[in-house]
């Protein structure tokens, strides 16, 4: 049982399927971008272990089948070159080249799969004038609250797009108020005249007051234009209602005043590294708790 363990991680048969499996795996990941987008084909097809109903190249259309993924493929391969390697080559220095040629490719293997697997891609976009100390993930939403008591710096509570999804209130220690999600949209656009499909959002308060929101299908990340999303929520104080706002991306902040402090309210991609924003991360139980982030 062993010997047919061995022989069969030491085939050269092993390693030419494998290596028409990678083939056939990259020419089926890069015709589906077409229909699934870059970001999400790229994950779907190489950093996976199985692909289930792949999408068949000119037909536009998944097909019932499993696929070996990228991580698979990679693994068997490795796999397979090192057992190849242990049984048949000695180390001596006549053959010096061939373990540096096969030392590469394991190395170049285990480097691509310990950066799949745990790096995350952001960036810092730096705008005329302006300074930051985080990058952010620009396929991931926050919603992020803003006090400008402090004219020097603003300190900055964001609520992750997950929480926003799920919607109703969220509550924070840090926030003298809580923020009731009445709607959210990972992909919209906002409309003063709108067709029927429309979504009223009927705010009175800050930038976007008495507008529709039309919301679009989940846009493939990665792609362009980027997904516009938008959010609808109430802020509410132990008084009441402070007034509803429709928060878009990327916009100048809707600004709201309590007990003598200033404060504000917009979407941003979500940082990744660096920062010092303070992070909603639950809001279960009546209230959600913070964590430096």
């Amino acid at each position: 049982m062993v010997d047919r363990v061995v022989k069969f991680f030491t085939s050269l048969r092993l390693t030419v399927v494998l290596l028409a499996a990678c083939v056939l795996l990259v020419f089926i990941g890069t015709l589906a971008q077409v229909d699934e987008g870059l970001y999400d084909a790229q994950v779907r097809y190489f950093k996976s272990w199985l692909i289930w109903r792949p999408t068949m190249p000119f037909l536009h259309a998944q097909w019932p089948i499993l696929l070996p993924g990228g991580y698979l493929l990679g693994t068997l391969l490795l796999a397979n070159l090192l057992a190849a390697h242990i049984k048949r080559f000695q180390l001596t220095w006549r053959k010096a080249g061939i373990h540096l040629i096969h030392g590469g490719l394991i190395i170049l293997l285990l480097g691509q799969l310990l950066t799949d697997v745990g790096a995350r891609s952001s960036a810092m976009r730096i705008r005329e004038g302006e300074a930051k100390n985080y990058s952010e993930d620009f396929r991931e939403n926050e919603l992020a609250i803003i006090d400008a008591a402090d004219p020097a710096s603003d300190r900055v509570i964001s609520v992750p797009e997950s929480l926003l999804a799920r919607k109703g209130e969220i509550g924070d220690p840090a926030l003298p108020v809580r923020i009731r999600v009445r709607n959210y949209w990972p992909n919209c656009e906002i409309e003063g005249l709108a067709p029927p499909e429309a979504v009223p959002a009927p705010a009175d308060h800050g930038n976007l007051t008495d507008m529709l929101v039309l919301p679009l299908p989940p846009a493939a990340s990665g792609d362009e234009p980027r997904p516009h999303a938008a959010a609808w929520v109430e802020v509410l104080s132990k008084e009441g209602s402070l007034g509803t706002y429709l928060i878009e991306d990327r916009a100048e902040p809707a600004a709201f005043g309590y007990k003598d402090g200033d404060w504000g309210m917009t979407m941003i991609f979500a940082p990744v590294m660096g920062g010092n924003q303070l992070v909603i991360f639950d809001a279960s139980g009546g209230g959600g708790d913070g964590s430096s982030g």
